[in-house]
């Protein structure tokens, strides 16, 4: 199924109505990214994150490592435990 475009990506869409039927506190979310769904899945991260997310990703793209920047925060924000492939602890 391909999911909410980056202009379909708000409050109102698909994957916002898909996020506050899960409980943040249960469920943590990892991203398969690559390099035409970097813009996605920030905002998409950005808003599970709002909500209480913990959030992951994992690099798809054929070419790696990737040349594109995952987060716009840099290393410190991409690196963050919330932001990882492992759980964070609660």
């Amino acid at each position: 199924m391909v999911g909410d475009s980056i202009h379909e990506l708000d409050e109102q869409s698909r994957y916002a109505t898909l996020l506050d039927a899960f409980d943040p506190d249960a469920v943590w979310l990892v991203f398969a990214v690559d390099g035409e769904s970097l813009d996605v899945f920030r905002r998409a991260r950005e808003m599970a994150m709002a909500r209480g997310f913990a959030t992951g990703f994992d690099a798809v793209e054929a070419d790696l490592p990737l040349i594109h920047t995952l987060s716009v925060g840099g290393a410190e924000v991409l690196l963050n435990p919330r932001t990882t492939m492992s759980k964070p602890e609660r």
